[in-house]
């Protein structure tokens, strides 16, 4: 009895699952879009405060507007950075994670634990890099930086 009522409500379920799947497309677009937006316009804050001086209000600003002529360009660099990111970190856990398996109960979290750090500190350092390129790359590409510092050179030895 189970079994026939499982397969005459099964046309329901298989003619739910497109609603269902396109609905979670539009609330996985909606949190995670505006989330990319922000975390675009401000991922050269860090590079701002350090190499312009200022506060961290202006150098959002700042970074809002270095980031808003070069958007796409911006958005690329942040995703393929995370992208990346998250990949080294998955390849660099999955043998202590496999390890951990083997132990009791109680050691799993802290050899889970250790293994994320551990791979959160070598992943760190790339996205901090590809920050601060970028930082330099939307200086150079929208003020004229490089100009601007071969300038002063050339002006400073000809006295």
């Amino acid at each position: 009895a189970a079994i026939g009522l499982a397969l005459r409500r099964s046309g329901a379920v298989v003619g739910a699952w497109p609603l269902l799947f396109l609905g979670s497309v539009v609330s996985y677009v909606a949190c995670v879009l505006p989330l990319a937006v922000w975390l675009t316009f401000t991922a050269v804050v860090a590079p701002v405060i350090a190499a312009e001086g200022v506060g961290p209000i202006a150098a959002i600003g700042r970074s809002m507007q270095l980031v808003a002529r070069r958007f796409w360009m911006a958005l690329a660099v942040v995703l393929l950075s995370s992208l990346v990111a998250y990949v080294l970190t998955s390849i660099l856990t999955v043998i202590p994670d496999a390890l951990a398996g083997a132990l009791p109960w109680s050691g799993r979290w802290a050899v889970n634990t250790v293994a994320g750090v551990l791979a959160s500190v070598l992943t760190v350092g790339p996205l901090v890099t590809s920050c601060v390129l970028l930082y330099l790359d939307l200086r150079v590409r929208t003020e004229g930086l490089d100009l601007r510092q071969r300038a002063t050179v050339a002006f400073t030895r000809a006295g």
